[in-house]
């Protein structure tokens, strides 16, 4: 395990996902009456429970959804039937899920209180169709019981854990010029804790930020931090357990791993965005003469993201990469804080000289062998974005690879993207002098654990 991790902060010119795009935290009114299903169900069909949790995407307990502003538990039982599948549940008011198997390898499945299954039908108001987080779940008589996760026991070892009033100790602070062209000024470790732009709060929580207090003239760079993991780390498992990500007009934050010398050794994009965008993109980058690809990847070997681009090989001027961009207004910015964060999870293994990377997103405390330390990546379903072996891409093209979080303004992307993600606010360099602009452009950090 040789790649190193890094976190930066600086200033450049990546769900909790809750059914169908909704949060959580921000819901349909919910009214405070039980309503009891009374209709008929298709032969062979009865109510199997009347409310089970449900988690987000790769933890959903069904795996086949529609929306229908006319349900009735009736009425999704009868599509679910005429689908062929035996599982049939309602959740959310207007949502209708199907499926062959209960999924409850991530947690999914638990009974909740009837009342938390609330939420009336659009078809038929006098009656419920499950809840926030909730289903009522019917089933016809000859299905299964709920299977058990298939593995238990982790495959990997707690090698390494940053987190804590220690959090600092094992990153070296970048000091030298963005290499993106940022409006940034890196900061060294004793100046960052000085200036309170790197500290650990009382409860363990680490923070890096931008500086959002001082007022700079016309041209100037702003103060920033990018810190760089001193361990390195080539395959095994890196789970990030963030709070708070940097957003705002002109920021550009990234969670991501390069190798020394790019992009010969590779870099892996586990967390990107910039200005006000909603969404995380995901991206793989390889050497300018490499194969790797990710064309022969299906439908089903990913979930709750969008293929942008197939080539990984990069170079200056051609820089794509292999990109994915998640479905979820909650794995990025605005969106992501509003629910507490998140947990990503990056896996990196090798099938002979080839390699596999996996990266997956989820709410926090939603995978439980996450929250116990004992990761199993084979319960968790399809990740959001990966390289596949099958594609010919091979270990030598991703090595040595630091872990990076970071906050830029204006540099590159933040920039050419600016007025499509910030309109009517000028030019992103005419942000970088007011401190106000910055309130929002930090991260918070629980704990980044490395498994081999």
């Amino acid at each position: 395990m040789r790649s190193s991790i890094v976190f930066l902060v600086a200033l450049w010119v990546a769900t909790t996902g809750g059914a169908a795009g909704s949060s959580p935290l921000n819901v349909r009114n919910i009214p405070h009456r039980r309503r009891l299903f009374r209709r008929a169900l298709p032969s062979g069909w009865s109510q199997q429970s009347a409310c089970l949790s449900d988690l987000a995407s790769p933890n959903r307990l069904l795996s086949t959804s529609s929306l229908n502003s006319k349900l009735t538990p009736s009425s999704c039982v009868a599509t679910c039937n005429s689908q062929g599948y035996i599982y049939a549940a309602v959740q959310y008011g207007d949502e209708c899920w199907c499926g062959n198997s209960l999924n409850t390898a991530g947690g999914a499945g638990a009974t909740l209180p009837a009342s938390s299954c609330n939420l009336s039908c659009p078809g038929d108001t006098s009656l419920t169709c499950g809840g926030v987080y909730a289903l009522t779940l019917f089933s016809k008589s000859s299905s299964p019981s709920p299977s058990p996760a298939p593995n238990t026991t982790s495959p990997y070892t707690l090698a390494q854990s940053y987190a804590g009033q220690t959090f600092f100790d094992n990153f070296s602070f970048f000091t030298a010029p963005d290499p993106t062209g940022g409006k940034v000024a890196y900061q060294s470790k004793t100046a960052a804790l000085s200036q309170n732009l790197a500290y650990v709060q009382p409860d363990g929580i680490a923070v890096m930020k931008v500086d959002n207090t001082t007022s700079l003239g016309p041209g100037a760079n702003r103060n920033s931090v990018r810190i760089t993991s001193n361990a390195a780390f080539d395959t095994g498992l890196m789970i990030f357990d963030i709070v708070n990500m940097p957003f705002g007009c002109s920021v550009w934050p990234a969670l991501w791993s390069v190798g020394n010398h790019w992009p010969s050794e590779g870099e892996i994009d586990i967390i990107e965005g910039v200005n006000l965008n909603k969404f995380n993109q995901m991206t793989f980058h390889t050497g300018a003469d490499t194969t790797c690809s990710t064309s022969n990847l299906g439908s089903n070997d990913f979930t709750g993201s969008s293929l942008m681009s197939k080539t990984c090989a990069s170079s200056q001027g051609a820089d794509s990469g292999c990109g994915f961009q998640d479905k979820s207004t909650e794995s990025y910015g605005a969106g992501f804080n509003a629910v507490g964060g998140g947990v990503f999870a990056l896996e990196i293994s090798s099938a002979g000289s080839k390699i596999c990377a996996f990266i997956y997103f989820s709410a926090r405390a939603t995978v439980a062998d996450i929250t116990s330390k004992n990761p199993v990546p084979a319960n968790w379903g399809p990740p959001n974005a990966l390289m596949s072996s099958t594609d010919s891409c091979q270990m030598s093209d991703v090595i040595k690879n630091q872990r990076i979080f970071d906050i830029t303004l204006c540099g590159g992307w933040a920039n050419d993207a600016f007025t499509q993600t910030c309109p009517n606010k000028g030019t992103c360099v005419d942000q970088i002098a007011n401190p106000s602009n910055f309130a929002d452009a930090y991260w918070k950090v629980q704990s980044v654990l490395v498994y081999q």
